[in-house]
């Protein structure tokens, strides 16, 4: 959904913006399958509006690719996760047709021009890798300085009252995310607030599974995000939250939005008060908690 960046042309061999990938990109484009997806509805839809997206890797470029390719999957022909918001987009590094999938997964779209008529293409940014910091800590701020240009370029956040970035491999339920947002934001969810919403207690800071902002602030970001050339040193969720405090947007802790292992020290998916919940970076793993906290939540209300 959206537009996404056309990628060099390609070439014979598939090298080129694709890489040296050793097999017919078009070929393996026509091969690949058409998925059940749903049928996604451009009304408006459930209040408050969330445009949701997430950046993943893909097959070929990242080892990763894999498997949050197959988490991609299943939560699109599910229809769960970013892809039960208002609105949604799938950032790659090139194009690939999220209605379809093959040998390679996802493919990638021949010559990095996606048809409108026929492809669900993912938004393409250009580079996903992220260099390595101390202990490892992926610097990738400068690719999401790219995703939010992408943001920016579609014009899609003026449409809706909060925008929302999540990570493949985090468990969610949007509706509970709008429940959250209704009952305890000083706006009650209209977005016209300047905030985004801390969710780790522990270190007192929003951390990167998922990352809930404001229309308003996040227009704010769009336009300003260029001052904060000083923190592109820094890991994702860590710039994005410096970079606001920079520019005048206020952090509201949410300290039941967000189960995280490496924040709280355990994943508990019965919780049917938290939205999200991570890391679930297996396919079965994460269908495993989408399923008890769904069942906990049924317990709950009496169903």
């Amino acid at each position: 959904m959206g537009p996404g960046k056309p990628a060099a042309t390609e070439t014979d061999g598939d090298a080129g913006a694709f890489g040296v990938l050793g097999y017919n990109v078009t070929k393996n484009y026509y091969q690949s399958a058409f998925i059940p997806v749903p049928e996604f509805d451009s009304k408006p839809g459930k209040w408050p509006s969330l445009f949701c997206w997430l950046i993943m890797q893909t097959i070929g470029h990242n080892p990763m690719g894999w498997s949050e390719e197959k988490l991609v999957k299943h939560q699109l022909t599910h229809g769960i996760g970013i892809f039960e918001c208002n609105d949604w987009s799938v950032m790659t590094d090139v194009p690939v047709a999220l209605n379809r999938w093959g040998a390679r997964g996802f493919p990638l779209i021949p010559l990095g021009k996606p048809n409108p008529w026929v492809d669900m293409a993912s938004w393409a940014i250009g580079n996903t890798q992220a260099k390595k910091g101390v202990q490892t800590n992926p610097l990738n701020s400068a690719v999401f300085k790219n995703a939010w240009a992408a943001l920016k370029a579609s014009k899609k956040i003026h449409d809706h009252e909060w925008v929302v970035k999540v990570d493949p491999d985090t468990v969610w339920f949007p509706e509970r995310l709008r429940t959250h947002l209704q009952a305890y934001l000083p706006g009650r969810g209209n977005g016209l607030d300047y905030v985004f919403l801390k969710n780790c207690q522990r270190f007192d800071t929003m951390q990167g599974p998922i990352e809930v902002i404001s229309k308003n602030a996040a227009m704010k970001i769009e336009q300003e995000i260029h001052t904060c050339e000083g923190v592109y040193h820094l890991g994702e969720d860590q710039f994005i939250v410096k970079c606001m405090e920079r520019i005048g947007i206020y952090g509201h802790m949410e300290q039941t939005l967000l189960l995280d292992q490496y924040c709280n020290g355990y994943v508990d998916c019965t919780d049917t008060w938290r939205v999200a919940f991570h890391p679930h970076k297996g396919l079965s793993d994460f269908d495993h908690c989408h399923r008890r906290s769904l069942q906990a939540e049924m317990k709950r209300a009496g169903t």
